[in-house]
């Protein structure tokens, strides 16, 4: 904004309104799409400088849109401005009072090609990993692997626990369902979870909520992406603590299905620490030496650590059963602790690392 005034009162006040609608030029021939209008709330704020800058987004489907990497994809889009009186929906040309326009050059994200009309199983995002970073064999995540929603590393060689998510783009008007298959059983089931989605609004409150539940014949309905932000298609705890699960989209009146292979492990590293006291925590003397013995066992182990509040701490990234000596000194403080500690690799609800445990014992050092 370039003016500080005129804007039907301050913060104290309800003001006025900005629009922008939006358009797009998916083959950049100047051939507009018109997608949709946000609004905004404006005010008469004392400016500091030649000009006070506002913030909208629109989210995009660009599902029919989107190209392999050798193919970049490089459209136009226009956001036209306008105050208090929303822009055309028809010409993107036309500009109102106060009005103003600007064009720009968007490079769309790399995709799997799906053409205008077509209707395919598909999810590319599960448990919170690209699908392309988890092995279909092992059904573990690959080097390299990610969060796709906050981009935080990811172990390689991680299984999945906890609530998994499905994530893949949406055609309204169709219906799919997720089915789970346990490869150490064979028995198969449909998840019928209910969940709720985060949509946007163009305007206040700016989101929306929407519950996802199968219908009679045991579907869900693919939902319009204002109302799925995320495009999140399933979220479901699978029954089989530890087995190898193959998860598959299959689509209503469409052949053919999507799978990809998990591997779950819901049980904890397991770990032991023994201190060579007889039982009896005041055991030692200050000047002694305290020793003792540690295992730290799990299939998928991320990393393990030994410490005191004495020093001569111990750490690794393999399992380990061994033993430690921690030397104390005639001044060391005469009480505190020795602990081990242990977290595996393991994806937990589709958006965190690891199973933590941690196991203290207390020792209290007597004077000599």
């Amino acid at each position: 904004m370039k003016k500080n005034i005129g804007y039907s009162g301050d913060l104290c006040d309800p003001g006025s309104k900005e629009y922008v609608s939006f358009w797009i030029d998916w083959n950049d021939q100047c051939q507009w799409q018109y997608l949709n209008t946000v609004e905004l709330n404006v005010h008469d704020i004392k400016m500091e400088g030649d000009s006070l800058c506002y913030s909208v987004s629109l989210p995009l489907n660009a599902t029919h849109y989107r190209k392999l990497c050798t193919d970049p994809n490089v459209v136009r889009v226009r956001g036209v401005l306008s105050w208090n009186i929303p822009p055309s929906t028809t010409d993107p040309d036309k500009l109102e009072f106060y009005g103003n326009r600007v064009d720009a050059h968007i490079q769309i994200k790399p995709g799997f090609v799906i053409e205008p009309g077509e209707v395919i199983p598909l999810f590319n995002i599960i448990g919170g990993i690209d699908v392309a970073h988890v092995d279909d064999a092992s059904g573990l995540t690959k080097s390299g692997s990610f969060f796709a929603m906050n981009g935080h590393p990811v172990p390689t060689g991680a299984p999945f626990d906890g609530t998994i998510v499905l994530n893949g783009p949406s055609f309204p008007g169709h219906r799919y369902r997720v089915r789970v298959t346990n490869l150490n059983t064979m028995a198969t089931y449909y998840p019928t979870d209910s969940f709720v989605v985060v949509g946007y609004l163009p305007h206040a409150p700016w989101v929306q909520f929407t519950t996802q539940a199968v219908d009679p014949d045991g579907y869900y309905h693919f939902l319009d992406p204002d109302k799925n932000t995320l495009n999140v298609l399933a979220r479901f705890t699978p029954a089989g603590s530890n087995d190898k699960l193959l998860i598959e989209l299959e689509v209503d009146t469409v052949a053919g299905v999507f799978g990809k292979t998990l591997q779950m492990d819901n049980i904890a590293p397991a770990i032991s620490l023994t201190v060579n006291d007889g039982g009896d925590c005041t055991h030692y003397k200050k000047g002694d030496t305290i020793t003792g013995s540690f295992s730290v066992n799990d299939t998928h182990i991320h990393s393990w650590s030994l410490g005191s509040t004495w020093g001569g701490g111990q750490s690794g990234t393999t399992n380990s059963s061994s033993t430690f000596s921690i030397p104390t000194t005639a001044t060391s403080h005469p009480c505190g602790s020795i602990g081990l500690s242990a977290v595996d690799k393991t994806i937990l609800n589709s958006q965190s690392v690891g199973h933590y445990v941690h196991l203290p014992y207390n020792v209290c050092l007597r004077e000599k």
